[in-house]
Parts: structure tokens; C-alpha cells; sequence
């Protein structure tokens, strides 16, 4: 017997997920039959009205197609007979569910097509949510008139960001090109490459490894084969490297550097997670860690503190307090009434070097962009946070009279490099979309192209941390009540040559070395780190050296890093919880031809709390993925040779299952920030009335 010279490579066989359901021989019985499944399949379309329509029926062969529409009742009943017309005028919505019978079977009712204006015929998912969304009439609604105290339930659970742009926000756009490239981002799996766990790609190799007809059919398959060649050299991370990597990330709110002769010291601690860092270095590595002004005190004094969000009150309402108008680093209050202390620029520049009627705020750990801010001065120093430019955050210029100009806020998307070096991709917060290249020796910032911006090698970059509301009004400032445990006292004992800590929240789980016996610069970094800003810490040194002991009231609690990661722990279980079920789909993904939905499909056996975000910027697309298998499956009943039904039944379900999770957790989040908002409105409202 001759071999073939060629061999075709098909899919594996995945397991049969479909059912069909057997028909009677008297073709004349289907309607009532296929709406009799129809509704034994799909329960929840027992409140529409269902119209089962044959277009086609040979009973002699047993095939038959069809469809079933699907209308809300009340609005058929409304319209009454020859409707139609107004049913397209008044805006009601339908859908129509394929009906495919083969061989006397009927095949599952599990796709619906959408019956709208320009959606017409495109296919989705058959299940309550996809229904319901599809019959909303918000025509319904226009009648009722609002008055202006009336707030919308969309206004109450979405921040104004969101119902401007609304999830299409952080969606991607499908590339043309098969090559995943590491400069332009287009992929899901690219987007949380960095975050994959070891135990998952081992899952996901195990499998391969124990089928080699699966690994055949996705290495010959031009759209599973670049995901394959990529997941091959992502360097993987475990539990322990994202906790790690976590830590490495935290922002310090006291900083101290002093001087040991020609040794200088930096010390880093944040108060609720207290395991100081402390780094030795010469004078030029220090001025570029943190900045020629800290050591030029430190030369003076021997040592220099600094903290970012003090906690203890010491008068600030009786400082001078104004809407800043030169930049500086200031006291500033939320509207919640803690006070804060940061840089503020009070002038914001665009790209094309106008002006904007903004001001921003940032200390490392909070920040905020708002067209004024009130605050009390205490620093004229240009030692500002640093970053590399990445996430959202502004580039800065340090001018030569010592004051700084900021540019407007950018969330950085990716790096690129082309024939004219390299740049950064990034987007405005005005949504405009930019790329940013840097020039020696330029002195202004200069347009260079279409949607293309160069700036001087001395700007620099700083990340905006957590947004907070901050007080604009100077007059509200001795009006606001500081919202905290004024209780929390801290005792300091002295004996004019050491210092000594007791009580206070947490104090006596932090290390013998940190809180007895302290030297007078190890005194003033703990007392910063118990939120006194540096004046305010050394008062109650002073204090103390006089008197023998000093108490100070309003410190804030102690947390230990062990605790903080128990707790980050703990959450994270709660999020695995909170998940939608992982599925890998290598099976499924073998026989689709499609770039972006085989990502897709693949993605979704490595989502995990470190990654859900990026999942939630792309439900658009995966929204897609899944209508474009809809389609697929539609027309494989229809005669469409390949892929199996099975497999692309199987992996748009799954997929669904992923989408469904996603907008649940989605509403989850939006729903407790709507609360928390409410809360600090009523908040709010007490003091304004108080």
C-alpha cells in the first residue's frame, strides 16, 4: 500500500461538550418540538415572547433551518399586530436564536444574534446576562424627567473617568502582524507576561509534553505558533517573587541621610510595614540617591529627616496658610482632614508649552491634580521624588532660578525605538496620545512631528501615587477637624545624651534598637516615622533632654512589614476566591485561526490576582473574542469543515465564564468605592455643618 506523501495535521479530539436533541420522524411537529428545547435548554427565556420560524425543511433528508425571535412581551402586546414599523421606531429590541437540525437532530441553542441597529447579525453567547443586555430599552426611560437634584444610578456607581470612557479605556488594538513584538504591546498574554507563575506555565508545558499530536497541531498552526514561541521565553515568577517584588515597591514616608565622617548613611521606613532600610555610600552616590540638597544638609548638620505625611498636629492653622502660587514643598490638608506634606507645582505645562489651569501635588505616597491647592510653605528645595518613566506619573524641570515647571500629567504605555532613537509611548490625561523623545543639549521642549514631543535631558519624572482630595480654600483649613486616634500617646525619655520610646499603637513589637537608648539623629527618624514632621520631632527631643520625659499625643500606630504581607497574603486568597475559574485551552486554541482570539484563549490559564487588571482592561476585546466565536460556531453547523464544534463550543463558554467573573468583579469593586464615596461625603457634609 502506497503511503501519502503528505500528512494533514488536525486538532485533538476535545471532549464532546454539545447535545443534540433527537426529533420526532413528522417534520410538521419541529416548531413545537425545537421551542418545546428551546426553552428546556434556556430556561430564563420563558418571560420573552419566541417566535419559531422554519426557513427550511426537508423532512425526507432531516434537516431543517431556522430561527426562533425573541421579544420582551410587554412590548409586543403594546405595539399589537403590523408593529413592526413602530417596534423599530419605539426602539424595541430583539433577538434571534439559529436554529440548525441534522439528521432529525437538533443541534444546542447556546448562540443568539443580535438584532440592532449596527449590530445586525452579529453573534453571541446564548445565556441570561448576554440576553438581557441585548433586550434593554433605554428608550424607556427618556420620559422620565430629571430634576437637577436627581442623580443616576450609572452617576452614582461610576467615577466621572468611567462614564466619559467607559472600559474602551484600556482596550488594545488587534495587530496585523504575527510576530508579538516587545515595543508596541498588542497582546493579552504580552501584557501580563511579567506576571505568570512558574506553576501554571509548568501546567501548561505538562500538557503538551504528554500529547504529541496537540504540540504537532499548534506548532503547524500560524496563529497558535507565535503565542507558543513567546510563552517559551517568558521567565516566570513565583509567590514568593511577586512578595519580593512588592516589597522593593514600597514607598518610604521618612527618609533620613547623615554623615559619619566621609561615610554617609540613608535610612528608609514606612510606618505601617517598619523595617527600616539603611544604605551606606560616598557623597556622589548619595546626592544621586536622594539629592544634592539632602546632603548638602547633612554636610551642615549631620543629619537631615524627612517625612512625607505627618500626622501629629503642631499648629498648622496658625501657620500662614494660601493657595500656592510658587512651587516648594508644603503642608497640605485632604478634605478628610489629614495633613499631608509633598511638593506642590503651581505650574502645569501641555507639550505644546501652554499653560493649563492645574495644580499638582505629589509626596511618593499620595498625590493629587486640581486647579489650586491651599498650603502652609516649608521648603523651598528641589529634592524631589525620582522615578524612571513608567505608569502614570509627570515629567518635571528643575529651572535654572531653583523653581520647577511640571508637565501634564501622562500615563507612559510602552518604550519604542525606531531610526530616531528611543522614546516613550504614553497618553495624556487628556487622553491625547504622544510620543516622548529626549535631545542633549536642547533648552526648550520642542515639537518634532505629528503627535511627537522632544524634551531637554534634564527633565525628570515622578510617579503620581494614590489620588486624595486636598483642601483648596485657605480658610477652611482651621475649620477641618483632623479625622484620627488623638489618643495614641508616645512617651520619649531622655537623658540628654539618649532618647527612649514607649506606648503608643504598635511601638513595642518594633526592635529594641529602633526604640531604647537612641542617638539624637536614630531619635529624630523615629519620631518622623510616628508621624511628627521634623520640627515637630524636634521640639519633643528638646523637650524631653529638659524635662526628662515628653508625652505626645496623635502619634501613628506602628505596623510591622510581617504584618502588612500576612494581610496582603489573606487578601489575596480573598481575590483567588473572587476569581473567575482558569481554564487552559491548548486543545481548544489548536484549531482556531484567528491571532487575537487564540491570545485570548490561551490568557486565561494564567490569570491571577497580580494580573486581573490587565484582564479588566480587556474585556472589550475578549467581548469580541467571544462573539467571534459565536460566529464560528454558528457557521461550522452550518457546514463549515473546520475546527471541531466541540472546541470552539468548549472554548467560547469558557471564555464567557472568564468575561461574566470579570464584570462581576468589576461591579463588586465599583459598588464599595461608591460606598466608601458616600461615606466620605456624608463625612463631609458633618464637618461643613459642624
Amino acid at each position: 500500500m502506497n503511503e501519502p506523501l503528505y500528512f494533514e495535521v488536525k486538532p485533538p479530539a476535545v471532549e464532546k461538550l454539545a447535545f443534540e436533541a433527537r426529533l420526532s420522524d413528522n417534520a410538521d411537529t419541529w416548531p413545537r418540538e425545537v421551542y418545546d428545547e428551546l426553552l428546556k435548554q434556556n430556561p430564563f427565556l420563558g418571560v420573552y415572547d419566541i417566535s419559531p420560524i422554519m426557513t427550511e425543511v426537508n423532512g425526507d433528508r432531516g434537516t431543517g433551518i431556522g430561527y426562533f425571535q425573541v421579544t420582551n412581551k410587554s412590548a409586543t402586546a403594546a405595539l399589537g399586530p403590523g408593529g413592526n414599523a413602530m417596534r423599530a421606531i419605539q426602539g424595541v429590541k430583539t433577538i434571534k436564536v439559529p436554529i440548525v437540525i441534522k439528521d432529525s437532530k437538533l443541534c444546542p441553542l447556546d448562540i443568539m444574534m443580535v438584532d440592532q441597529p449596527g449590530a445586525e447579525g452579529k453573534a453571541y453567547p446564548l445565556n441570561e446576562r448576554r440576553v438581557r443586555e441585548a433586550m434593554h430599552r433605554p428608550q424607556l426611560f427618556d420620559a422620565v424627567k430629571k430634576t437637577p437634584g436627581d442623580v443616576s444610578i450609572v452617576d452614582q456607581m461610576y467615577p466621572p473617568t468611567a462614564r466619559q470612557r467607559g472600559l474602551q479605556a484600556g482596550q488594545v488594538v488587534d495587530a496585523p502582524q504575527t510576530k508579538i513584538s516587545s515595543l508596541q504591546p498588542q497582546f493579552l498574554l504580552e501584557a501580563i507576561a511579567p506576571t505568570i507563575l512558574q506553576g501554571d506555565l509548568e501546567k501548561f508545558a505538562s500538557e503538551l509534553e504528554n500529547d504529541d499530536q496537540l504540540t504537532a497541531a499548534l506548532t503547524h498552526n500560524e496563529a497558535t505558533l507565535p503565542a507558543l514561541q513567546f510563552l517559551g521565553g517568558v521567565e516566570t515568577v513565583t509567590a514568593e517573587d511577586v512578595e519580593k517584588l512588592a516589597s522593593a515597591h514600597r514607598v518610604p514616608n521618612v527618609i533620613q541621610v547623615s554623615r559619619d565622617g566621609e561615610r554617609y548613611l540613608l535610612k528608609m521606613a514606612k510606618s505601617d510595614e517598619f523595617d527600616p532600610d539603611v544604605i551606606e555610600a560616598d557623597r556622589p552616590t548619595m546626592a544621586e540617591m536622594a539629592g544634592e540638597d539632602m546632603v548638602e544638609a547633612a554636610d551642615a548638620n549631620g543629619a537631615k529627616t524627612v517625612t512625607t505625611d505627618p500626622v501629629v498636629r503642631d499648629k498648622l492653622e496658625d501657620d500662614e496658610v494660601s493657595v500656592v502660587e510658587r512651587f516648594g514643598q508644603y503642608k497640605v490638608k485632604t478634605s478628610d482632614g489629614k495633613e499631608l506634606l509633598g511638593w506642590v507645582f503651581p505650574v502645569v505645562l501641555d507639550f505644546d508649552g501652554t499653560a493649563l489651569t492645574m495644580t499638582l501635588f505629589t509626596n511618593g505616597s499620595n498625590s493629587a491634580v486640581q486647579s489650586q491647592i491651599a498650603g502652609s510653605l516649608v521648603g523651598k528645595g528641589a529634592n524631589i521624588i525620582r522615578g524612571k518613566p513608567e505608569g502614570y506619573g509627570f515629567f518635571y524641570r528643575v529651572t535654572a532660578s531653583g523653581s520647577v515647571i511640571a508637565f501634564i500629567p501622562t500615563e507612559i504605555t510602552g518604550k519604542m525605538a525606531d531610526e530616531g532613537g528611543e522614546g516613550y509611548m504614553a497618553k495624556t490625561m487628556m487622553d491625547e496620545p504622544v510620543t516622548i523623545r529626549f535631545a542633549p543639549g536642547l533648552r526648550e521642549i520642542a515639537r518634532t512631528g505629528e503627535g511627537e514631543v522632544t524634551l531637554p535631558t534634564d527633565v525628570r519624572w515622578a510617579p503620581l501615587a494614590d489620588a486624595v482630595p486636598l483642601l483648596e480654600d485657605p480658610s477652611t483649613f482651621a475649620k477641618v477637624a483632623a479625622l484620627k486616634d488623638i489618643n495614641n500617646t508616645v512617651r520619649i525619655i531622655s537623658d540628654r545624651t539618649t532618647w527612649s520610646f514607649q506606648g503608643g499603637a504598635g511601638l513595642n513589637k518594633v526592635a529594641h534598637r529602633w526604640r531604647e537608648g537612641l542617638t539624637g539623629e536614630n531619635a529624630m527618624f523615629m519620631a518622623c516615622c510616628l508621624g511628627m514632621d521634623e520640627v515637630t520631632a524636634a521640639r519633643a527631643l528638646v523637650k524631653a533632654a529638659n524635662d526628662g520625659s515628653h508625652e505626645v499625643r496623635g502619634c501613628r500606630p506602628i505596623g510591622l512589614r510581617q504584618e502588612k504581607l500576612a494581610s496582603a497574603r489573606e487578601h489575596a486568597r480573598e481575590l483567588w476566591d473572587a476569581l473567575p475559574p482558569r481554564h487552559i485551552l491548548l486543545k481548544e486554541a489548536a484549531g482556531l485561526q484567528d491571532l487575537s482570539t487564540v491570545d485570548h484563549i490561551l490568557s486565561i490559564g494564567f490569570l491571577n490576582p497580580e494580573n486581573v487588571r490587565h484582564f479588566i482592561k480587556h474585556l472589550p476585546k475578549l467581548d469580541d473574542s467571544s462573539s467571534r466565536l459565536a460566529e464560528l460556531l454558528g457557521a461550522v453547523r452550518m457546514g463549515l469543515a473546520d475546527p471541531p464544534e466541540d472546541s470552539v463550543k468548549s472554548a467560547m463558554e469558557r471564555l464567557e465564564e472568564v468575561i461574566e467573573g470579570l464584570q462581576k468583579l468589576v461591579h463588586r469593586s465599583t459598588m464599595e468605592k461608591s460606598s466608601s464615596d458616600r461615606r466620605k461625603a456624608a463625612i463631609r457634609r458633618l464637618l461643613r455643618s459642624g
